[in-house]
């Protein structure tokens, strides 16, 4: 990790010298992520997202799925204004919001890192029908990034006392810190692909099986 740190620092100190010294005393603005959305206040790739969710039926369990977001239309709104925000905070870090092999992901200088972000529900005692139990929505999201190494932050959850969106910061920390262990895992590979007498080949039926991000 003590690597990882050190890129994360080095990329933090190129940002600051390239912003304008009018700016360097000035706080990032922060966007809140308001109960509404307004249109214009969208981040303009994530505008699309808004459009696709709101045309999904919802499924037999009250979800409306799409790629890895899968949550009740009641959070729609909500969904859409967090990766908005998020789009807004990484573009300060030179990523942006794209769709590749069919599902939104963060991207940077051409590595991806993919994200999950579903509504769990709960089982609760029930006398109607014929089941004993049902599962009802709760109006809670996660967040998931996946990529990233053990020991490092992947996911967060609303609690009683904390909403994702107030993690902002932590995630965005979460995906530049799976860039720069993706990056890692590849190279990797590709050395260990140039060592190989067979090159890539015998190993792309290995990624492909087990490739998440």
């Amino acid at each position: 990790m003590a690597a990882v740190k050190m890129e994360l620092e080095r990329e933090d100190e190129e940002i600051e010298k390239s912003r304008p010294s009018a700016l360097l005393s000035e706080p990032e603005p922060v966007r809140p992520a308001p109960a509404v959305i307004s249109p214009a206040g969208i981040h303009s790739d994530a505008k699309p997202l808004l459009t696709e969710l709101r045309r999904l039926e919802p499924d037999r369990d009250g979800f409306v799925d799409l790629s890895y977001i899968k949550v009740s239309p009641s959070d729609i709104n909500r969904v859409v204004n967090l990766v908005s925000a998020l789009a807004y905070q990484l573009e300060g870090h030179d990523f942006e919001l794209v769709t590749d092999r069919n599902r939104l992901r963060f991207a940077k200088d051409g590595t991806t890192i993919g994200f999950s972000i579903t509504a769990p529900r709960k089982r609760v005692a029930t006398k109607s029908g014929w089941r004993s139990y049902d599962y009802l929505h709760i109006g809670r999201l996660v967040f998931e990034i996946y990529g990233g190494r053990d020991g490092t932050r992947k996911n967060w959850s609303d609690t009683d006392n904390r909403k994702v969106e107030e993690a902002i910061s932590q995630i965005v920390e979460g995906f530049r810190v799976a860039l720069i262990v993706e990056r890692e895992r590849q190279e990797k590979q590709r050395i260990e692909n140039e060592a190989s007498p067979y090159g890539s080949s015998e190993r792309t039926g290995h990624a492909q099986a087990t490739e998440r991000t």
